[in-house]
């Protein structure tokens, strides 16, 4: 990990007005939390706009009991689906 920072220290100190001596200086650390701060809301942006486009799809229900199908026995599979059959 220390070294995908120097790596990315050198192309980023490239520029003189963000660094000095191969160190940020107050403006270039500014500029890096800016960026990691943009970085982190668009991950967020669209890890909410995924997770709203599923919840749009027609057949999304949320998995809890109250819209899970109730078992009846009358129904034919009931009997000879072992997964069905060992949930009661």
């Amino acid at each position: 990990m220390k070294d995908l920072w120097q790596l990315f220290l050198l192309d980023f100190c490239k520029l003189d007005a963000v660094c000095s001596q191969g160190e940020p200086n107050g403006l270039g650390w500014t500029l890096i939390i800016i960026l990691g701060v943009l970085i982190l809301l668009a991950a967020i942006g669209m890890f909410a706009y995924f997770a709203e486009q599923i919840e749009a799809l027609p057949d999304y229900q949320p998995k809890n009991s109250e819209n899970e199908p109730k078992i009846n026995e009358n129904m034919p599979w009931y009997k000879s689906d072992p997964w069905y059959r060992d949930r009661d």
